[in-house]
Protein backbone atom coordinates (compact mmCIF):
# COMPACT_ATOMS: atom_id res chain seq x y z
CA UNK A 1 0.00 0.00 0.00
CA UNK A 2 0.99 3.67 -0.56
CA UNK A 3 1.23 6.12 2.39
CA UNK A 4 -2.63 7.33 2.90
CA UNK A 5 -4.01 4.56 1.46
CA UNK A 6 -7.50 3.41 2.37
CA UNK A 7 -9.82 1.05 0.92
CA UNK A 8 -13.62 0.01 2.40
CA UNK A 9 -16.26 -1.72 0.81
CA UNK A 10 -19.47 -2.52 1.87
CA UNK A 11 -18.70 0.25 5.14
CA UNK A 12 -16.05 -2.67 5.88
CA UNK A 13 -12.26 -1.44 5.77
CA UNK A 14 -10.19 -4.08 3.52
CA UNK A 15 -7.00 -4.92 5.45
CA UNK A 16 -4.27 -3.68 2.90
CA UNK A 17 -0.50 -4.64 3.12
CA UNK A 18 1.17 -2.03 5.47
CA UNK A 19 4.59 -2.32 2.76
CA UNK A 20 5.04 -0.52 0.22
CA UNK A 21 7.88 -2.70 -1.22
CA UNK A 22 7.59 -6.09 -0.14
CA UNK A 23 11.10 -8.62 0.42
CA UNK A 24 10.10 -11.55 3.01
CA UNK A 25 13.31 -12.16 4.08
CA UNK A 26 12.08 -15.50 6.59
CA UNK A 27 8.44 -17.01 6.22
CA UNK A 28 5.81 -18.51 8.33
CA UNK A 29 7.11 -21.94 9.92
CA UNK A 30 4.00 -23.52 8.93
CA UNK A 31 5.63 -23.38 5.32
CA UNK A 32 8.99 -24.99 6.33
CA UNK A 33 10.24 -21.62 7.76
CA UNK A 34 13.13 -22.18 10.62
CA UNK A 35 14.81 -20.54 12.79
CA UNK A 36 12.00 -18.22 14.84
CA UNK A 37 9.24 -18.55 13.28
CA UNK A 38 9.03 -22.40 13.68
CA UNK A 39 5.46 -23.40 14.43
CA UNK A 40 4.03 -19.81 13.22
CA UNK A 41 2.50 -17.89 10.41
CA UNK A 42 5.14 -14.94 10.94
CA UNK A 43 6.92 -13.31 8.61
CA UNK A 44 10.21 -10.77 8.35
CA UNK A 45 9.61 -7.92 5.14
CA UNK A 46 12.46 -5.67 4.11
CA UNK A 47 12.24 -3.25 2.09
CA UNK A 48 13.15 -2.17 -1.52
CA UNK A 49 16.80 -2.10 -0.88
CA UNK A 50 18.42 -3.84 2.33
CA UNK A 51 19.50 -2.36 6.05
CA UNK A 52 16.99 0.87 4.66
CA UNK A 53 14.73 1.94 7.69
CA UNK A 54 11.86 1.97 5.23
CA UNK A 55 8.22 2.92 7.14
CA UNK A 56 4.75 0.75 7.27
CA UNK A 57 1.17 2.06 7.32
CA UNK A 58 -1.68 0.64 9.64
CA UNK A 59 -3.55 -1.64 7.32
CA UNK A 60 -6.82 -0.54 8.70
CA UNK A 61 -7.84 1.65 11.58
CA UNK A 62 -6.49 0.06 14.87
CA UNK A 63 -5.80 0.82 18.35
CA UNK A 64 -2.46 -0.19 19.90
CA UNK A 65 -3.06 -2.96 22.67
CA UNK A 66 0.56 -3.58 23.95
CA UNK A 67 3.88 -2.68 23.68
CA UNK A 68 7.61 -3.74 24.37
CA UNK A 69 9.90 -1.04 23.88
CA UNK A 70 12.68 -2.53 24.48
CA UNK A 71 11.96 -4.64 21.11
CA UNK A 72 10.50 -2.15 19.09
CA UNK A 73 7.42 -4.07 19.61
CA UNK A 74 3.65 -3.01 19.50
CA UNK A 75 0.45 -5.42 19.55
CA UNK A 76 -2.96 -3.97 17.32
CA UNK A 77 -6.06 -4.80 16.81
CA UNK A 78 -8.76 -3.41 14.01
CA UNK A 79 -11.68 -1.16 15.52
CA UNK A 80 -13.90 -2.71 13.37
CA UNK A 81 -14.21 -6.23 11.66
CA UNK A 82 -13.02 -5.71 8.62
CA UNK A 83 -12.29 -8.08 5.14
CA UNK A 84 -9.05 -10.44 4.45
CA UNK A 85 -7.86 -11.33 1.62
CA UNK A 86 -9.44 -15.40 2.01
CA UNK A 87 -12.47 -13.32 2.24
CA UNK A 88 -13.16 -13.61 5.92
CA UNK A 89 -15.09 -10.48 7.91
CA UNK A 90 -13.13 -10.64 11.49
CA UNK A 91 -11.44 -8.02 13.79
CA UNK A 92 -7.89 -8.30 13.15
CA UNK A 93 -5.04 -8.72 15.87
CA UNK A 94 -1.20 -8.29 15.11
CA UNK A 95 1.94 -7.01 16.04
CA UNK A 96 4.88 -5.53 14.85
CA UNK A 97 8.51 -5.78 16.21
CA UNK A 98 12.30 -4.62 15.54
CA UNK A 99 10.75 -0.77 14.88
CA UNK A 100 14.29 1.62 16.24
CA UNK A 101 12.01 4.76 16.10
CA UNK A 102 9.23 3.03 18.32
CA UNK A 103 6.71 5.27 19.65
CA UNK A 104 3.66 3.47 19.99
CA UNK A 105 1.42 3.91 23.57
CA UNK A 106 -1.36 1.58 24.31
CA UNK A 107 -4.59 3.00 23.45
CA UNK A 108 -3.45 5.13 20.63
CA UNK A 109 -5.69 4.89 17.37
CA UNK A 110 -4.52 5.06 13.84
CA UNK A 111 -6.27 5.43 10.83
CA UNK A 112 -5.56 2.83 7.47
CA UNK A 113 -3.16 4.08 5.55
CA UNK A 114 -1.29 6.23 8.73
CA UNK A 115 2.38 5.59 9.22
CA UNK A 116 2.42 2.46 11.97
CA UNK A 117 6.22 2.75 12.21
CA UNK A 118 9.34 1.77 10.53
CA UNK A 119 11.41 -0.89 9.73
CA UNK A 120 14.38 -1.68 11.87
CA UNK A 121 17.07 -3.63 14.32
CA UNK A 122 15.40 -2.93 17.60
CA UNK A 123 15.47 -6.48 19.69
CA UNK A 124 16.90 -9.73 18.32
CA UNK A 125 17.14 -8.75 14.83
CA UNK A 126 20.29 -10.06 12.42
CA UNK A 127 19.29 -6.97 9.50
CA UNK A 128 16.61 -4.12 9.43
CA UNK A 129 12.93 -5.41 8.82
CA UNK A 130 9.75 -5.85 10.37
CA UNK A 131 8.64 -8.57 11.72
CA UNK A 132 4.66 -9.14 11.68
CA UNK A 133 2.29 -12.19 12.24
CA UNK A 134 -1.20 -11.42 12.15
CA UNK A 135 -4.79 -13.29 13.76
CA UNK A 136 -7.78 -13.11 12.24
CA UNK A 137 -9.79 -12.94 15.44
CA UNK A 138 -10.10 -10.79 18.30
CA UNK A 139 -8.45 -12.90 20.74
CA UNK A 140 -5.21 -11.47 21.87
CA UNK A 141 -3.82 -14.36 23.46
CA UNK A 142 -0.20 -14.38 22.91
CA UNK A 143 1.51 -18.03 24.44
CA UNK A 144 4.25 -20.46 23.11
CA UNK A 145 3.48 -23.36 20.75
CA UNK A 146 4.92 -26.57 20.88
CA UNK A 147 8.10 -25.27 19.59
CA UNK A 148 8.97 -22.68 22.35
CA UNK A 149 7.71 -20.16 20.36
CA UNK A 150 5.41 -17.02 21.29
CA UNK A 151 2.48 -16.67 18.77
CA UNK A 152 -1.40 -15.82 18.53
CA UNK A 153 -4.47 -18.24 18.62
CA UNK A 154 -5.98 -18.13 15.11
CA UNK A 155 -3.39 -17.28 13.44
CA UNK A 156 -3.42 -16.88 9.39
CA UNK A 157 -0.54 -16.55 6.38
CA UNK A 158 0.23 -13.09 4.98
CA UNK A 159 -1.27 -14.42 1.56
CA UNK A 160 -4.83 -14.98 3.49
CA UNK A 161 -4.21 -11.59 4.90
CA UNK A 162 -3.53 -9.05 2.77
CA UNK A 163 -4.99 -7.44 -0.13
CA UNK A 164 -2.00 -6.17 -2.10
CA UNK A 165 -2.93 -3.33 -4.09
CA UNK A 166 -0.13 -0.71 -4.77
CA UNK A 167 2.40 -3.17 -2.94
CA UNK A 168 5.60 -3.99 -5.20
CA UNK A 169 6.33 -7.91 -4.41
CA UNK A 170 10.32 -8.07 -4.41
CA UNK A 171 9.47 -12.23 -4.01
CA UNK A 172 7.80 -15.12 -3.35
CA UNK A 173 5.75 -13.72 -6.20
CA UNK A 174 4.09 -17.04 -6.40
CA UNK A 175 2.60 -17.23 -3.19
CA UNK A 176 -1.78 -16.61 -3.61
CA UNK A 177 -1.37 -13.17 -2.81
CA UNK A 178 -5.02 -11.17 -3.98
CA UNK A 179 -5.86 -8.48 -4.93
CA UNK A 180 -9.20 -5.90 -4.09
CA UNK A 181 -10.55 -7.36 -7.77
CA UNK A 182 -10.14 -10.94 -6.55
CA UNK A 183 -12.75 -10.90 -3.72
CA UNK A 184 -15.58 -8.46 -5.22
CA UNK A 185 -18.13 -6.96 -2.93
CA UNK A 186 -21.63 -6.06 -3.22
CA UNK A 187 -22.22 -2.39 -1.61
CA UNK A 188 -24.64 -2.79 1.08
CA UNK A 189 -26.24 0.12 3.42
CA UNK A 190 -24.04 1.79 5.86
CA UNK A 191 -24.47 -0.10 8.99
CA UNK A 192 -27.55 0.62 10.58
CA UNK A 193 -25.89 1.51 14.40
CA UNK A 194 -24.25 4.82 13.26
CA UNK A 195 -27.86 5.67 12.01
CA UNK A 196 -30.24 5.45 14.39
CA UNK A 197 -31.26 8.53 16.59
CA UNK A 198 -28.30 8.83 20.11
CA UNK A 199 -25.28 7.04 20.70
CA UNK A 200 -22.19 7.31 22.41
CA UNK A 201 -18.97 7.31 19.96
CA UNK A 202 -15.41 7.75 19.80
CA UNK A 203 -13.51 9.73 17.21
CA UNK A 204 -10.81 8.07 15.02
CA UNK A 205 -10.08 11.42 13.10
CA UNK A 206 -9.93 14.63 14.07
CA UNK A 207 -13.10 16.73 13.18
CA UNK A 208 -14.17 20.32 12.53
CA UNK A 209 -17.75 21.26 13.70
CA UNK A 210 -19.73 22.84 11.46
CA UNK A 211 -23.08 24.51 11.89
CA UNK A 212 -25.55 22.32 9.68
CA UNK A 213 -24.57 19.25 8.23
CA UNK A 214 -24.80 19.95 4.39
CA UNK A 215 -22.77 22.98 4.56
CA UNK A 216 -19.13 21.77 4.38
CA UNK A 217 -17.62 25.09 4.60
CA UNK A 218 -19.58 26.61 7.60
CA UNK A 219 -16.78 25.53 10.08
CA UNK A 220 -17.45 26.89 13.28
CA UNK A 221 -15.43 29.64 14.84
CA UNK A 222 -13.69 29.58 18.86
CA UNK A 223 -16.10 32.30 19.63
CA UNK A 224 -19.03 30.02 19.26
CA UNK A 225 -17.93 27.24 21.00
CA UNK A 226 -16.66 26.61 24.51
CA UNK A 227 -12.65 27.06 24.26
CA UNK A 228 -11.89 25.84 27.56
CA UNK A 229 -13.32 22.34 26.36
CA UNK A 230 -10.54 19.71 26.28
CA UNK A 231 -12.30 17.90 23.65
CA UNK A 232 -11.11 20.79 21.51
CA UNK A 233 -8.24 22.33 19.31
CA UNK A 234 -7.67 25.01 17.11
CA UNK A 235 -6.32 25.20 13.67
CA UNK A 236 -4.53 28.70 11.91
CA UNK A 237 -7.64 30.18 11.04
CA UNK A 238 -9.83 29.60 14.45
CA UNK A 239 -11.59 26.54 13.66
CA UNK A 240 -13.21 24.21 16.19
CA UNK A 241 -11.78 21.01 15.96
CA UNK A 242 -12.79 17.88 18.04
CA UNK A 243 -9.62 15.67 19.16
CA UNK A 244 -8.91 12.33 17.84
CA UNK A 245 -9.74 9.93 20.78
CA UNK A 246 -12.63 12.32 22.41
CA UNK A 247 -16.01 10.00 23.40
CA UNK A 248 -19.12 12.30 22.29
CA UNK A 249 -22.62 11.89 23.15
CA UNK A 250 -24.95 12.36 20.19
CA UNK A 251 -29.13 13.37 20.46
CA UNK A 252 -29.45 13.79 16.84
CA UNK A 253 -28.63 12.04 13.78
CA UNK A 254 -28.82 13.35 10.12
CA UNK A 255 -28.32 11.22 6.87
CA UNK A 256 -27.31 13.18 3.47
CA UNK A 257 -28.82 11.56 0.27
CA UNK A 258 -25.30 11.10 -0.98
CA UNK A 259 -24.71 8.46 2.37
CA UNK A 260 -22.89 10.62 4.74
CA UNK A 261 -24.21 10.57 7.95
CA UNK A 262 -23.33 13.45 10.90
CA UNK A 263 -23.66 13.41 14.68
CA UNK A 264 -24.61 16.44 16.66
CA UNK A 265 -22.62 18.53 19.47
CA UNK A 266 -24.59 21.04 21.27
CA UNK A 267 -25.80 23.49 18.29
CA UNK A 268 -23.02 21.87 16.04
CA UNK A 269 -22.54 18.80 13.74
CA UNK A 270 -19.47 16.50 13.06
CA UNK A 271 -19.13 14.18 10.29
CA UNK A 272 -19.31 10.16 11.59
CA UNK A 273 -19.51 8.30 8.18
CA UNK A 274 -18.30 9.71 4.94
CA UNK A 275 -19.82 8.81 1.44
CA UNK A 276 -17.57 5.76 0.46
CA UNK A 277 -18.85 4.60 3.54
CA UNK A 278 -15.83 5.03 5.76
CA UNK A 279 -16.53 5.77 9.33
CA UNK A 280 -14.58 8.31 11.54
CA UNK A 281 -15.57 6.90 14.91
CA UNK A 282 -16.38 3.88 16.92
CA UNK A 283 -19.51 3.34 18.37
CA UNK A 284 -19.32 2.79 22.28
Amino acid sequence: MKKGQTSVRGGIEDFLCPFTDMYITQGSGMQGGTYSHDGTMANDVRGLVPGIRYPYYAPCTVKCINVFPEYGEARWQSVNKVRFANGRIDYATFETVHDDSFNAKVGMIVGQGTQLGNMGKRGHATGVHCHIEISQSNDITFKKNKYGIYCFNNEYDTDDCYFMDDTNILNMKSANWKYLKDVPVEEEKPDKNYLVDGGTYKLLYAKCLRYTPNMGTNIVQTKNVDSATKKLLVNKTGDAILKVGTEITCLKISKESNGRVWGSYGNCWFCLQNVDGQLNVVKI
